[in-house]
């Protein structure tokens, strides 16, 4: 009854990353399950390490020899990770909005997953299935519903040899500083280099190469060259441009 209360009174937050802060910090979750051998949770905040995940987390192990990585501090709400697998590698940096992130290893051996310190996430899903991974860089921007999905989940076959012809070739990597649009995937294959923004509702299933660009489309292609972004709203970052120049007396 009290959790349903201070979810319903959070509801009138109108900011969102506002509401997120407030709901993390009234209404904390922490669930943790381990069912194999050698599994290790560790939970870093400077420089030592212990063994009791932060709020806000659901990890559940079924597997041997899995190893889940998390560097405080972590802001975040209905973040889980569920490893069916053996030999993962899971490490999440340093985080001021991490939520509804679901990391999800449902079968396979030795995938990876990484998210670097700074980047920040509305909605995500990484499934890093059979023997690969995602890798995220730092102070990356991921908005809400994108899906990461770094195989095929079923197998492909030459009919005459019976060679398997959709494996993939690595994990799906992010580089640092990059803006991800909302209800993007990022299938196998795919590659996003540093400093780039890929704009909504895009499919993304190829390696790219060149930085400051925009990709967009299904599939993703370059729309726009020699662009950057920054988080601050329009209004925003013009008001902050203009009290930069006010201060410096620059024209």
């Amino acid at each position: 009854m009290k959790k349903a209360l201070m979810q319903f009174l959070s509801n009138f937050i109108p900011d969102r990353d506002a509401r997120h802060r407030w709901r993390a910090a009234h209404l904390p979750t922490k669930s943790v399950k381990i069912c194999g051998k050698g599994n290790r949770i560790l939970v870093e905040e400077n420089g030592i390490i212990q063994s009791v995940p932060p709020q806000g987390f659901d990890i559940r192990i079924l597997g041997d020899n899995n190893t889940v990585l998390l560097h405080l501090p972590i802001t975040g709400q209905n973040d889980e990770i569920h490893i069916k697998s053996n030999n993962v590698y899971v490490e999440i940096g340093p985080s001021p909005s991490l939520y509804n992130t679901k990391v999800l290893f449902s079968g396979g051996n030795g995938q990876i997953c990484k998210i670097g310190a700074g980047t920040t996430i509305g909605s995500a899903e990484f499934r890093p299935d059979s023997t690969s991974g995602v890798i995220i860089g730092k102070n990356c921007m991921l908005a809400e519903n994108i899906l990461f999905r770094s195989d095929d989940g079923h197998t492909l076959l030459d009919k005459e040899t019976g060679e398997i012809i959709n494996r993939p070739s690595g994990p799906i990597t992010v580089g640092d500083h990059c803006w991800i649009g909302a209800n993007v995937l990022l299938g196998k294959n795919a590659r996003i280099p540093a400093n780039t923004v890929v704009g909504m509702g895009s499919l993304v299933t190829k390696a790219f190469e060149e930085e400051y660009t925009v990709l967009a489309g299904t599939p993703a292609s370059v729309k726009k060259r020699g662009v950057t972004w920054d988080r601050m709203s329009i209004y925003n970052y013009e008001r902050a441009h203009q009290k930069r120049t006010n201060d410096t007396g620059d024209k």
